[in-house]
């Protein structure tokens, strides 16, 4: 399938890819058995969120390695008594 590696950089391509064949695979199989134990649009759902997730919370937590920096452990609230 590969032709064999003569350092660690090609060792790591290999690897590389097979993680994204099997992650790949099993997101299909999931997929596809979410079809036969629930519905098709169940499986669609969760094929999306799996696929979308990663961006989401780059979008909510961006700012987090700021805000721990500055000493902000927990999100301040502006709370008027």
């Amino acid at each position: 399938m590969f032709t064999a590696h003569t350092d660690l950089s090609g060792f790591l391509r290999h690897l590389s890819q097979l993680w994204i064949v099997l992650a790949a695979g099993a997101l299909l199989f999931r997929t596809v058995h979410l079809f036969f134990l629930r519905d098709i649009q169940t499986g669609i759902v969760w094929f999306t969120k799996i696929l979308t997730d990663p961006f989401h919370d780059i979008m909510l937590y961006y700012r987090a390695p700021l805000y721990l920096l500055r000493g902000e452990l927990i999100e301040s609230t502006d709370q008027h008594a």
